[in-house]
């Protein structure tokens, strides 16, 4: 069987809106990943490309989500410099996101799951002319501009209020010594199944 809702039967929440967040810098978990690739443009291009979405683990706009799509391959990136350039920035964004969260292993869906929080830099893009001749434009829209590590003192100073699974990660900080920090899950690791 397939979809079939009673709308009549769906309550709406009160959290749920689609209003930007203002610019700046959020602390996040990464929670969900979809790979999608081989897509096919409205040009008929093939690209490929990974869903994320991020969950925002404290301040006002706690609990609510930052989505990102970054493009990681695509059939012209070859011959075409505009979709070389979102090939690229896609993949220093994921490798960014690797780094930032302390992934494990290579850049794939599973290994950007086990990364820790992290921040997510975000700004507002102003929309544009949609269509000329109709005047329709494009809404604002929140546009993610950067990631980087999470401060390790704020982990540490607020563990309580960061929902997941919690486990030390030896860390070096500006070269120096190492020293243990909380990593922050929102799921469990494969490592530790079982072992609550």
């Amino acid at each position: 069987m397939g979809l079939n809702l009673n709308v009549a039967d769906i309550e709406l929440s009160e959290g749920y809106d689609n209003k930007l967040l203002p610019p700046g810098d959020y602390l996040c978990q990464l929670e969900r990943a979809t790979d999608e690739a081989d897509l096919i443009s409205r040009a008929g291009d093939k690209y490929s490309r990974i869903n994320l979405m991020f969950r925002i683990l404290e301040g006002d706009y706690a609990n609510k989500v930052i989505f990102h799509t970054p493009i990681y391959d695509h059939s012209l990136a070859e011959v075409d410099e505009k979709k070389a350039l979102a090939v690229q920035i896609g993949c220093e964004f994921l490798k960014r996101y690797h780094i930032a969260a302390n992934c494990e292993g290579e850049i794939d869906v599973p290994s950007l799951l086990t990364g820790g929080a992290c921040n997510i830099k975000l700004k507002v893009r102003k929309g544009g002319i949609k269509d000329a001749s109709t005047g329709e434009k494009y809404e604002d829209t929140n546009n993610v501009v950067g990631v980087a590590a999470a401060k390790a003192v704020l982990l540490l100073s607020k563990p309580s209020r960061l929902a997941g699974w919690c486990f030390l990660t030896r860390v070096r900080f500006f070269g120096a010594s190492f020293m243990d920090v909380p990593r922050i899950l929102s799921r469990p690791d494969p490592r530790f199944q079982g072992s609550r």
